[in-house]
């Protein structure tokens, strides 16, 4: 059986607004997967705000990820995202996450209890299947 992939898109109502979900077991697999979604929303708009959903996350493990891969994760969000929202349900994941994205960036942490604020820090609101 194949595994699930822990990073999902999350649809909204906004064109500048993109969002992620992250649940499960996530691996160097995710971080490009992420990086290769992340990749095409620049590509759709040159700057973006990010909301990305930490949701039952088991395990952050990015060890096999290759540094020009991290490298260019960072550089890219630095460049492309104005500001980021991080809504995590519990524990030390959303620094996990903001770490990987990089230190140059407008990053807030929110609650999943604020996930409501959390929309309104990014300027729009989920919309379901839409991505």
């Amino acid at each position: 059986m194949d595994r699930i992939p822990a990073v999902k898109r999350v649809g909204t109502s906004s064109l500048t607004v993109f969002s992620l979900e992250i649940s499960g077991e996530f691996n160097a697999a995710d971080a490009e997967n992420m990086c290769g979604l992340l990749a095409g929303a620049y590509t759709l708009k040159n700057r973006i705000n990010l909301l990305v959903r930490i949701n039952g996350l088991k395990s952050f493990d990015t060890t096999g990820l290759a540094a020009e891969t991290a490298s260019q994760l960072r550089r890219d969000a630095s460049q492309h995202v104005e500001r980021c929202a991080l809504v995590d349900d519990g524990g030390e994941a959303a620094s996990y996450v903001a770490a990987l994205l990089g230190s140059d960036l407008e990053v807030r942490t929110f609650a999943g209890t604020e996930e409501d604020q959390a929309w309104a820090y990014v300027g729009a609101v989920e919309v379901a299947g839409k991505v």
